[in-house]
Order: structure tokens, then sequence, then C-alpha cells
């Protein structure tokens, strides 16, 4: 069986979404994934631990300069070592393309630097990296003596969902593309005696169950607490609907003030899907929630900002997603040229309702 190396350097919403490329490339190649430490445990749901190799790039990585060349020569001689037949990524940078040359493997896959392949190049800061990664492609591809990529993708569509792409690449490998629901398995036994209880109470009232997460890691993508407290007390009590409140770490804690409402706090990323799973929707900002309520099959109700509404947008829940089309800025990518963010303040909770109505009246 070819050995298959997967590069996934970003974050966790990004790995969430390579997993129906992974599962189906498993069907027909011996698939090792090179990804963050912090995104590990999003593989180890689907993939053996020793075919995980943990790293953090040295461009984005806060280490002393030795210690981050220290981890580039090690992770380096450990694939090379591992003889893989081909490495994919789904990512238009230069800098992963010059690494994938690096190693030396024979097939390298990926999406070049240019205009379809990168998205929001119009603003002149993502204009300006476009055009450092062209010369960069060059300066590689000169000083290692052959093409940093073997086989050049491209978009269908510049703004095309970012699912798409990995999409893209397991056409190109001849490889199954696995996007049946859930994408990944779930451990009940991991959720706290509470939840379950609660889950078992609703569910025999005949009540449907909604999760709401208010946090993000970006703050700019953070809607306002006090909307989300509002669709608390108002919305779902007023439509029979029963909610789990999730206590985020990044972001101020919601009030459970109402009857069928559960204030809850996973302990780790394994139980975050394991209450998902327990859903029917999710409530959510553009976020990591929203990619792994999705991947397990629920509906979505995401409040999109600062990145649009289409690169990111969680598989199949297009037509659940808040948003309000008021900046000409928009997508600058979390780097807001207007006073405050409006894409996030101007967002309505009489849009957010609207959404719930959909996706109420929606069955999946």
């Amino acid at each position: 069986m070819a050995r298959l190396l997967v590069f996934e350097p970003r974050m966790l919403g990004d790995a969430i979404l390579s997993l129906p490329f992974v599962r189906g490339a498993m069907e027909q190649h011996e698939v090792t994934v090179c990804c963050l430490p912090k995104t590990a445990p999003i593989y180890r749901w689907i993939l053996p631990p020793e075919r995980i190799i943990e790293w953090e790039v040295p461009w984005d990585c806060a280490k002393p300069a030795r210690e981050k060349w220290t981890d580039f020569r090690r992770v380096t001689q450990q694939i090379r070592a591992l003889h893989f037949d081909t490495v994919v990524s789904v990512w238009p940078d230069a800098r992963v393309h010059i690494w994938m040359a690096l190693l030396g493997i024979p097939q390298r896959i990926s999406f070049p630097m240019t205009r379809l392949n990168y998205v929001g190049w119009q603003r002149p800061w993502r204009g300006r990296q476009l055009q450092l990664g062209k010369v960069l492609e060059w300066i590689g591809a000169i000083g290692l003596l052959r093409p940093l990529l073997t086989r050049k993708l491209s978009k269908h569509d510049s703004n095309q969902r970012h699912w798409m792409n990995w999409q893209q690449i397991a056409e190109a490998l001849d490889t199954p593309w696995r996007a049946e629901t859930p994408w990944l398995p779930t451990d009940p036994s991991t959720l706290a005696p509470d939840f379950t209880q609660f889950i078992q109470q609703e569910r025999a009232l005949g009540r449907p169950i909604w999760m709401v997460h208010p946090g993000a890691r970006m703050a700019n993508r953070r809607w306002a607490p006090e909307r989300f407290q509002q669709i608390l007390d108002n919305y779902f009590p007023a439509h029979g609907i029963s909610v789990v409140v999730l206590r985020p770490p990044d972001s101020p804690a919601l009030d459970v003030r109402c009857g069928h409402q559960l204030d809850y706090a996973a302990g780790s990323l394994t139980e975050l899907a394991a209450a998902t799973a327990q859903v029917d929707g999710v409530l959510c900002n553009d976020s990591m929630m929203m990619h792994l309520a999705a991947a397990l099959g629920c509906r979505v109700v995401p409040l999109f900002s600062a990145g649009g509404r289409g690169w990111f947008a969680p598989f199949q829940n297009d037509e659940f997603i808040a948003y309000v089309d008021i900046c000409p800025h928009c997508p600058c990518l979390d780097r807001c040229l207007m006073p405050s963010p409006i894409c996030i303040e101007q967002l309505g909770v009489d849009i957010v309702q609207q959404k719930l109505d959909l996706a109420l009246a929606t069955h999946k």
C-alpha cells in the first residue's frame, strides 16, 4: 500500500475539514498526518498515534529560533526516513511547498500561489503576501533544482468552500471522498452524569435539544454575549427547545435563567464531540465548533463576520449562515480596517432568529 503524508499546519477547524479526505485516502493508502500538537486529537479519532507527527511550523511558532530549527530538522529527518510516496497539502503557501520539496517525496500535490487559489488577494496586505510567495516559489525551485510541486491544482472558484479543496486533492489522487456524517467516532462514556441525565430527561419529554457555544478564538468573531442571552432567554423557550449552554474557555459565559437549559463545560475535545453528537443543532460563532457540529451531522447556525460567509462555511449548512453584508473590506481575514468590527456588531438578533427558524423547519 502506497504511503501518503497529509500536511495540515493550521487550526482545529481546518483539521476537521480535512477528515473526509483522510477517511477516503485510508482505503487506498497508508496515511500519516503532520499537524499541530493541538490538532492531533482530531486525527487520533481516526488514526493510530504512530501515524500522527506533531509539529509547529517555524513561521507560526513562538519558540526561540534555535528550538524552532531543531524541531524543523528533527521532523524533516523523521519524515524522510519513512519514505513516503506522496505528500499533499491544501494550502497555497510557498513555505509549505518548499518544505514539501525538501522532503524528497516523489509526488507533491497542492495549490500554488495564484490569484485564483489565494483567498483575499484583493486586500493590499494579502496582495503583497501573494507577490512575495510567488518570488519564494521561484527561488525555492531554483535553489532545490526541482519543481516544488509535481501536481499543481487550481480551485474551480476563488471563493469555493475550503472542504472542496480537499475534495479536489482526492480527485487528483483518485481516492474516495468520505463525507458521510458522522466523520468521527464519539465516546458517550466521557460525558458527565448531569449531561447524560439532562439529555435523557429532555428526550423523554419529546423536546428538541440545541447547543449554544458563544466562544471563538478571535475576539472580533464573537457575537455580543447579551445578544446570545436574548436568544437563550426568549427564542428557545418560546419554541419549546431545550438548550445545552457551553462555557467556552476563551469567552464570557452565558447565564442559564430558564428551565430546560443546562450550563455545561466540556473537559476535553473528546467530551465536546460526544456532547455535540447528542444534540439536534448548534448556534455558534465562526469557529471550530461549527465544523465539529457539521462533521457530526448537526444542523448549524453559524454567525459569520471577518472571514466572509463563503470560504469556511460549515459542511452542508450554507443556508443557515447568519451574516450581514455591510463591510466594504470583507473578507478582511481578521485585519479589521474599520473603527470597529461592524460585520459582527451589526448582526442583529432578528437575523439570527430567522436562520434559527429555517434550521428548525429543516430536517437533516
